[in-house]
This record gives C-alpha cells, structure tokens and sequence, in this order.
C-alpha cells in the first residue's frame, strides 16, 4: 500500500510535509526542503499539508518561495487544512491544488491582538489590518470569488469538505 498520493507528472520522492502547525520552525524546514528539491530538477514537488494553522508570517514566507521556484508545486491537503495552511493551500498554482475525499478545509479572518501603550497598540493594529488585505488578495486571486463573498465566508471559521473546497475555488481536484 502507497499511503502518498499520486498526482500525474509529479514524483513521490519529491514530497515535502508540512504536518502540525505552521510556526517559523516548520515553515522553514518547509522552504529548505523546497529550495534542496527545486535545485534538484524542475519536475513537480508535492507539498502534503496538514496543519491547524499557525503563523501568518511563516505562512506568508512559504507562499512567497512557493511562488519563486523553478518547478511547480503541488500542494495537497491531508486531513485538516484550517486557517493559514488553508491560505498556502490556495495559494498554489492554478490546476496544481490538491486534497484527498476526506480532506477539510477551514478558513477565516486574521486573528490578532494587541497591548502596551496606546501607540503600540496602534502600530499593531495597522499591521494586521495590512495582513488581513494582503491575505484577502491571495484568497481574491486563488477563489475568483467577489468580494463581499469572501468576506462573508471569513466572518466565522468555514469548514469545507474536499468538494465544497474545489466548488469555493480553494483547491482544483480532490483526488
């Protein structure tokens, strides 16, 4: 039995894991992975998530490589996919975004918090207005979907299914 998926045109040797939360540590062991295997050819990676989320700025990170290597990237939601991994997800190229039957796909609106001084709190409360656009943008261009949709689904955690991802435009095949 082959627990890896098998995607056409893409390797099983050349399979990167993000499994757990998605923090500075992981994201970067992520992206050495990705850069060591994207020097090593251009055929496709197969990035296998499965994550709760976790840091927006790692997360962020990881897009930006994804975006800047040679070969294509295919990312694949294994079980649970919520919060930023569902961002890194769908963010992926077009036609190259995966989940298995019995994936979900959770998404919703940047969290953050902010103290201290009052100009600190102010500071802290413009950058996360500034990721919460940013971050909107990525899903925009990944979804298609307008808007006032969008915002709508990330008013609350939004559970999707494997399919009800694909319909959102989230990801392009469940395998």
């Amino acid at each position: 039995m082959n627990p890896k998926p098998v995607i056409e045109g893409a390797s099983p040797d050349r399979v990167v894991s993000l499994l757990g939360p998605v923090t500075p540590e992981s994201s970067r062991a992520a992206i050495e992975a990705l850069l060591t295997l994207d020097h090593g050819g251009e055929h496709p990676i197969q990035l296998h998530l499965c994550t709760p989320g976790g840091c927006v700025f790692s997360g962020l990170a990881l897009i930006d490589v994804m975006r800047n290597l040679r070969c294509p990237v295919f990312p694949i939601a294994l079980g649970i996919v919520a919060s930023m991994g569902a961002i890194i997800l769908a963010a992926g190229q077009p036609g190259h975004r995966y989940a298995l039957p019995h994936a979900r796909v959770m998404i919703h609106g940047v969290w953050g918090q902010s103290a201290g001084k009052i100009e600190e709190i102010v500071s802290s409360t413009r950058l996360h207005l500034e990721v919460t656009r940013e971050v909107e943008e990525l899903l925009l261009a990944a979804t298609g979907a307008p808007r006032a949709t969008l915002r709508r689904f990330m008013r609350r955690e939004l559970f999707l299914s494997a399919t009800q991802a694909r319909e959102a435009g989230l990801i392009d095949h469940v395998l």
